[in-house]
């Protein structure tokens, strides 16, 4: 036979376990949320990552290029200049052969 005193310490017992429950149950639902909202960022981190590994890819191509058009253009300052020496070479040396032309016209001449 359970004593009335038993039966109520039974009772608040299996109210106390029943309200552990329910709060055991909401923390698991708390807890699965903020799992599945902190999933839910890192696949939106994953993905700004992998955009950000493109970009950064397509920046280092832009800056090849710009590494190599930079180098087109320095050689063909060089040979612009290469070709400036050339030409004023080829200036003086025309010179010369029309004053020797122009001498050798007067000694025919005279």
């Amino acid at each position: 036979v359970i004593s009335r005193t038993d039966a109520n310490k039974n009772e608040l017992l299996a109210s106390q376990l029943a309200q552990a429950r329910s709060q055991l149950e909401a923390s698991e639902n708390q807890h699965r949320e903020q799992i599945a909202e902190l999933t839910r960022k890192n696949d939106e981190l994953s993905s700004l990552l992998s955009q950000s590994r493109i970009d950064i890819d397509e920046l280092t191509r832009e800056v090849q290029q710009k590494e190599e058009l930079s180098n087109v253009q320095n050689q063909l300052e060089a040979t612009k200049n290469e070709l400036a020496l050339s030409n004023s070479s080829h200036s003086k040396q025309l010179e010369e052969v029309t004053s020797q032309l122009s001498r050798a016209r007067s000694d025919i001449i005279s």
